[in-house]
């Protein structure tokens, strides 16, 4: 067990070099660096998702694609190598299989902006903005915000509770005086 432990934060080492050399412009070294994260420890989504990472930067959709995919075995649940496959996708002129990505990357992450972006880009250029803005529009109402019954409710608790903390603070002020 320790010795899997060892691996993986080895193979984590590697992969933030990997980052750092390609940041720098090494693409070719920093995937060496990928790959041999890839040997340590082959369960790590995180490396498969920097290699195809690297593979699209290189121009290599299909490898891209099939290293998200990779990933994805590791981890069904990674936003990012959805996203990630998303962009892959996208290159290979698969739109469809695109969407499917980058909306498996929004439900996954609610707060993902470039999943977002990304989906409304490509739902703008199929035509199906209108769509995207109509379910939009339904979560927005969905929201509790929009709950006005509920909203009411716990703003009015917020309100006694600061109401409540105030005269205690008040009480306790009266009956310091009266102790002078």
């Amino acid at each position: 067990m320790a010795k899997s432990s060892d691996q993986n934060a080895l193979a984590l080492t590697l992969i933030d070099e990997g980052n750092a050399i390609e940041d720098a412009g090494g693409i070719d070294e920093a995937m060496q660096r990928y790959e041999a994260a890839i040997r340590l420890a082959p369960g790590l989504a995180r490396a498969h998702l920097n290699r195809g990472n690297g593979f699209l930067k290189k121009g290599d959709a299909e490898a891209a694609r099939a290293a998200y995919a990779t990933a994805l075995s590791c981890n069904p649940n990674y936003a990012a190598a959805h996203y990630n496959s998303g962009n892959a996708c996208v290159r290979l002129g698969r739109r469809d299989d695109a969407l499917a990505a980058y909306q498996k990357a929004i439900a996954l992450k609610s707060d993902f902006a470039d999943a977002e972006v990304a989906l409304g880009g490509l739902m703008e250029e199929c035509g199906r903005l209108a769509s995207l803005r109509s379910c939009l529009r339904q979560q927005v109402l969905a929201a509790p915000i929009f709950d006005a019954p509920r909203f009411a409710e716990h703003f009015e608790a917020a309100l006694r509770g600061m109401w409540r903390k105030w005269c205690e603070q008040q009480h306790g002020r009266d009956a310091m005086q009266q102790d002078v």
